[in-house]
């Protein structure tokens, strides 16, 4: 447990029994009938359960756990953040718009790559290909075609520079 709880209640008899963490700690350690009770924990006391009643509640507590993770992950906007005196949501809305904006660029960046090297030779396309997607190293590339692994590189460049070229135009 992270933290000692103030109080601990157990059930005995049918109702709720306070007892000390410390008492608690060696119940479970000298009284067999402990290991098979659940607590959970609730505005910093322990409070027995039933094994239901544990089972959901940890069930939840790892779904909101998972929740804030994709909302962290998704950029989740929270109506909250509308709510402050200082800020009225602009400054969100400004920079999705900035961001939707860059990947609108970047989509129209990567049509035109696909567009020119679909220009070039087969060979060129192949190597490019091979080397940048499929992720060969210029070693395993040079094994494969039989060359060094200075002329792969400098092949590489060469149809990074018509590429580049093909681009600008």
């Amino acid at each position: 447990m992270k933290y000692q709880p103030r109080k601990v209640f157990v059930l005995e008899n049918g109702s709720y029994q306070e007892i000390t963490y410390q008492k608690y700690c060696q119940n479970q350690q000298s009284d067999q009938s402990y290991e098979n009770r659940f607590s959970i924990p609730q505005q910093g006391m322990l409070l027995e359960v039933s094994r239901e009643v544990y089972a959901d509640f940890y069930r939840e507590k790892e779904r909101n756990r998972y929740l804030r993770k994709l909302d962290i992950e998704n950029g989740l906007l929270s109506i909250d953040s509308f709510e402050k005196a200082d800020d009225n949501g602009m400054g969100y809305l400004t920079q999705t718009a900035a961001d939707m904006a860059g990947a609108v660029i970047d989509q129209l960046l990567l049509d035109r790559l696909r567009e020119c090297i679909s220009l070039l030779s087969s060979e060129e396309q192949k190597l490019i290909h091979q080397h940048y997607f499929d992720e060969i190293s210029e070693v395993e590339l040079g094994r494969e075609y039989g060359i060094s692994q200075q002329a792969v590189s400098k092949r590489l460049k060469k149809v990074r520079e018509r590429l580049k070229n093909l681009m600008e135009q």
